[in-house]
C-alpha cells in the first residue's frame, strides 16, 4: 500500500513535465502499426500517464485507459475529449491499476504496456493482468527498457537500479521473465530507443 501511494504521488509530481521528458512518439506510432489495430477493435491502455499514446490510435476503435496517478489522470481526460472531439473515437477513462484493471476476462483485442511494466511494483502482476483480459488471438505490445536476458546486469545498472527504482523505474527487470509461463507467443521484439536500452515487443495471446 505504501509503495501505491508513493506511485500515485510521484506521478502526479510529474504529471505537468511529463510529455515533454517522455515523449517516444516515433516508437508508439511503430506500436500501433504492430498491433495491425482494426475498426471496432477494443483497445486497453493501462498506466497510459497523459494519454500521448491516443493521438497515435486509428478511427474506429474503441478505447478504455487509465492511470493510477490523479495529476496523470486530469491530463489524460483532457486529451481524451480532445481526441474524441477531433475523430468521434469512442474512449472511457477511469482511475486504473494496470496490475488489477477490475476489467471482465477475455474482453479486448489489444493491449497496450507503454513505459508500464518497468514501473509498476510488480511487472509480472501487470503482464498476467494483460492476459486475463485479453481474449484469445489478441495482441499485446510492449514498450519499456529491459535488463540483458541470460546474463548478470552491468554494475552500474545495478548500482543505479535502487535509486531509479523509487524515483521513477525499475532498471533490472528481464522481459523473458515477467512472460515465461503466460499464454502468450513472441511474435516479435526489437531495440527501439536509446541504443537498445529500450524495446519494444509484440506478443499474441494463446487460445
Amino acid at each position: 500500500m505504501a509503495e501505491s501511494r508513493w506511485r500515485r504521488l510521484r506521478f502526479s509530481l510529474y504529471s505537468p513535465v511529463y510529455d515533454i521528458l517522455v515523449g517516444f512518439n516515433r516508437v508508439r506510432r511503430r506500436s500501433m502499426e504492430w498491433a495491425e489495430l482494426q475498426p471496432g477493435d477494443r483497445v486497453l491502455i493501462p498506466g497510459a500517464g497523459p494519454g500521448r499514446d491516443l493521438d497515435f490510435l486509428p478511427p474506429g476503435v474503441e478505447v478504455v485507459t487509465g492511470d493510477i496517478a490523479g495529476g496523470m489522470l486530469r491530463q489524460l481526460r483532457s486529451r481524451a475529449r480532445q481526441v474524441a472531439d477531433r475523430t468521434g473515437m469512442e474512449i472511457q477513462v477511469q482511475e486504473m491499476d494496470a496490475q488489477a484493471t477490475g476489467l471482465p476476462d477475455r474482453s479486448f483485442d489489444v493491449v497496450f504496456l507503454h513505459l508500464v511494466v518497468a514501473v509498476v511494483g510488480d511487472g509480472r502482476a501487470c503482464m498476467e493482468e494483460s492476459v486475463r483480459v485479453l481474449r484469445p488471438g489478441g495482441r499485446l505490445v510492449v514498450f519499456d527498457k529491459f535488463a540483458p536476458e541470460g546474463r548478470r546486469s552491468s554494475l552500474l545498472r545495478r548500482l543505479v537500479n535502487p535509486i531509479s527504482q523509487i524515483l521513477f523505474t525499475s532498471l533490472d527487470r528481464r522481459l523473458g521473465e515477467l512472460a515465461d509461463g503466460l499464454p502468450l507467443t513472441l511474435v516479435r521484439r526489437e531495440p527501439a530507443a536509446l541504443g537498445g536500452f529500450m524495446e519494444l515487443a509484440l506478443f499474441r495471446r494463446a487460445g
